[in-house]
């Protein structure tokens, strides 16, 4: 008996449960690309990794976010960008020409560097 059905059923049952398991992953992801607001690849919540984008708006960030215009509700890592926005905790850096920081910044708006802890 030939095993070979078995493996196109398998494969089949497989790729039917996976657009349904990715629901449970859709709230953070590694890697986002944003142009502006929610134009962007996924457009999730959280990021651990890195988001990278002319106009980036992402509530939370675990890693390194990267932009022209960055924003964010919550900032665990490196902002790198022309505009740095962190409205809630900074732990980590900002670095760009102008850096708003979160409530235990440094120091709550700086040129150049930023950093909470």
């Amino acid at each position: 008996m030939e095993l070979f059905p078995f493996k196109k059923i398998s494969l089949a049952l497989l790729l039917l449960g996976a657009p349904g398991s990715c629901c449970y992953c859709a709230a953070w992801t590694p890697i986002k690309l944003q142009v502006y607001g929610s134009i962007a690849l996924p457009d999730a919540d959280t990021v651990r990794g890195l988001s990278l984008g002319i106009v980036g708006n992402t509530e939370n960030i675990h890693g390194l976010q990267l932009g022209f215009y960055n924003s964010a509700l919550n900032v665990h890592g490196v902002q790198l960008g022309l505009v740095n926005i962190c409205r809630n905790t900074l732990k980590g850096v900002q670095l760009g020409f102008a850096n708003i920081g979160g409530r235990n910044a440094a120091l709550p708006v700086t040129i150049g560097l930023n950093i909470g802890f």
